[in-house]
């Protein structure tokens, strides 16, 4: 996640952004990071139960405003070339009862609120990684048939499996399969393939 998929370099502020249930690997990751000369690691929490407490009892008029604070805080720190991890895992099934007007409310002045941050993230103004760590409710959903612990497992190693850390040397691994997957795109952008509506 650090040395690959987001390239952090020496020097560099980390913005970690993580579910509260992560937190043990996030430990992880901070250490590595650390020892990777990141300067400072500057963190933002959340939780799905939360935000879920807030939806249902929080009063009608805080569901058109955010704390434009919050969103400034994120553009300034990426201006300065900020690095951002987040770590996303969100249960969809948690909201199924939520009253969906609010959702939307939020979701529109969270959006307004971020927008330069987001403007910065998107032009590649600094490196910038999305990813996830397995928990239960996740795990559970993909081997539903099983006990919690041992699908927690299963899909770590599904995932080591997937981004080569199973292999001897993880990160010349993907490095060769990123060098193979960009070998066929060239390819295929060089046969000049065009849409037919022929049959």
């Amino acid at each position: 996640i650090l040395k690959f998929g987001l390239n952090i370099q020496k020097g560099q502020n980390l913005i970690i952004k993580a579910p509260i249930e992560v937190y043990d690997f996030v430990k992880i990751l901070t250490e590595i990071a650390y020892k990777l000369w990141v300067k400072h690691i500057l963190y933002r929490w959340w939780s799905d139960e939360l935000d879920c407490i807030r939806y249902e009892n929080a009063p009608e008029d805080s569901f058109d405003e955010y704390p434009q604070w919050i969103a400034d805080w994120y553009t300034e720190e990426v201006k300065n070339g900020a690095a951002t991890l987040s770590l996303y895992m969100s249960d969809a099934k948690l909201f199924e009862k939520i009253n969906e007007n609010r959702l939307k409310r939020l979701e529109k002045v969270s959006e307004k609120a971020f927008q330069e941050y987001r403007s910065f993230v998107s032009s590649g103004w600094t490196n910038w990684i999305v990813a996830a760590v397995p928990i239960k409710w996740w795990a559970n959903t993909v081997y539903w048939n099983e006990n919690t612990e041992n699908n927690v497992e299963k899909l770590w190693n599904q995932i080591f499996n997937l981004v080569r850390i199973d292999q001897e040397d993880p990160l010349k691994a993907r490095e060769k399969h990123v060098s193979i997957l960009q070998s066929h795109a060239d390819y295929l952008k060089k046969m000049g393939f065009v849409e037919s509506d022929k049959k």
